[in-house]
């Protein structure tokens, strides 16, 4: 069988008494518009989206009278944040956007896909977080990014280029950070 598009999601839409089969896909694979999978009772699927769309937990991949095929995504390990104030708020968010890794957001709280050196950051500056496995409703993503690199040379990062979670080039960037009068000097970070 194959999927060409999504038929809705449940949070939305009722499924009554219809026999549920389950696809588990990693929140990776959520931004691939084709793709093969298995549901837990051994159905093969094939997905080919015409749409670009990414996939989000509880959408229907297929529905008739009798049963529905169902997406849910497994659990990742996360860094779940929950910055004391909008300053911590906001020295976070741009630590993150910093080394370009994407987060979600769900109301005060920030996740972000496990990395042990942001750990040691937020510890190091008293930001209050957890580590734990969590399934999140979407992929997470680089959207609208771009930066110059090396003259002939860009990257850029868009909703249509796919799931990108770094790259590989050069580049460094440039800001001030306050000091006291005597011990003022700017820096960059490069990789």
């Amino acid at each position: 069988m194959i999927i060409e598009r999504i038929v809705g999601n449940t949070e939305k839409t009722e499924l009554g008494s219809k026999r549920i089969e389950i696809v588990y896909m990693r929140s990776d694979d959520l931004v691939k518009r084709v793709q093969r999978v298995e549901t837990d009772r051994g159905t093969q699927l094939g997905i080919r989206l015409s749409e670009p769309k990414d996939l989000c937990d509880g959408d229907i991949l297929f529905a008739d009278e009798g049963r529905a095929v169902v997406l849910r995504v497994l659990p990742d390990l996360l860094i779940v944040i929950r910055p004391r104030s909008t300053g911590q708020m906001g020295f976070i968010a741009h630590q993150i956007g910093n080394r370009h890794v994407p987060a979600q957001f769900e109301g005060d709280t920030m996740l972000v896909q496990y990395d042990r050196l942001l750990t040691e950051l937020l510890e190091q500056h008293e930001v209050p977080f957890i580590v734990e496995e969590r399934a999140v409703r979407q992929a997470f993503r680089h959207i609208g990014h771009s930066h110059d690199h090396a003259p002939g040379h860009s990257v850029r990062f868009s909703p249509d280029d796919g799931y990108a979670r770094g790259h590989e080039h050069p580049h460094s960037h440039s800001h001030s950070h306050e000091h006291s009068p005597d011990r003022s000097h700017a820096h960059s970070h490069g990789s």
